[in-house]
């Protein structure tokens, strides 16, 4: 797990580097506000994703209770699969069309996030069974919730 994640951050440092995106944005002002916060936010989604299925690797030969896999799984379905299906749906037929695909995202993603809380309230024994990859949905759950 650990080692997936340090890849990604390697990965990402000499790919995309934050220092060339800061100079950048202090070269053009009229650039300023939350559409420089969206390669930050990229790439912390990114971290997190490669982070889960470094937990999602580890946790395979571990009983679970619950499909906590198949959450994981289906969580990493709905982040970058799922924006690459918008932006091609919208390239191919269209803004309406792509924001109807969003929308219908959005919810599963709600949906989706629903059922990961209650696999998890439901979950006591994977505690012990599976640690890392249960409190790692936890704290998915927990933060995407107090957002």
């Amino acid at each position: 797990t650990m080692s997936l994640t340090a890849g990604a951050i390697a990965f990402f440092h000499r790919y995309w580097d934050v220092e060339e995106d800061s100079a950048e944005s202090a070269d053009a002002p009229h650039n300023q506000g939350s559409m420089t916060f969206i390669p930050r936010i990229l790439k912390v989604t990114a971290l997190s994703d490669s982070y889960m299925v470094g937990c999602l690797l580890g946790s395979i030969h571990q009983p679970l209770t619950v499909p906590l896999r198949t959450w994981v799984v289906g969580g990493l379905l709905l982040s970058f699969p799922a924006t690459a299906l918008t932006h091609y749906v919208t390239k191919r037929w269209g803004v309406r069309t792509g924001f109807v695909v969003e929308v219908a995202i959005m919810g599963a993603g709600f949906l989706w996030l629903s059922y990961g809380t209650m696999l998890l309230s439901s979950a006591s024994g994977d505690v012990r069974t599976a640690p890392l990859l249960w409190w790692s949905c936890f704290v998915q759950c927990i933060f995407t919730w107090s957002l």
